[in-house]
């Protein structure tokens, strides 16, 4: 999670400042990504395991 305005090259994360707004971002990209991984030839990797 990045502040464009303040941060236009993108070097501050901001998503330990924000975690009530990074889990649900987080959520829907894992659901996205094991709906994809249904539908198509699975891809090596995944999430790391702290992340599951």
């Amino acid at each position: 999670m990045r502040g464009k305005s303040d941060d236009p090259l993108e070097e501050r994360d901001l998503a330990g400042q924000h975690p009530d707004r990074v889990a649900p971002m987080l959520a829907r990209l894992k659901g996205w990504y094991e709906d994809t991984q249904r539908k198509v030839t699975p891809q090596q990797g995944g999430w790391p395991a702290t992340e599951r």
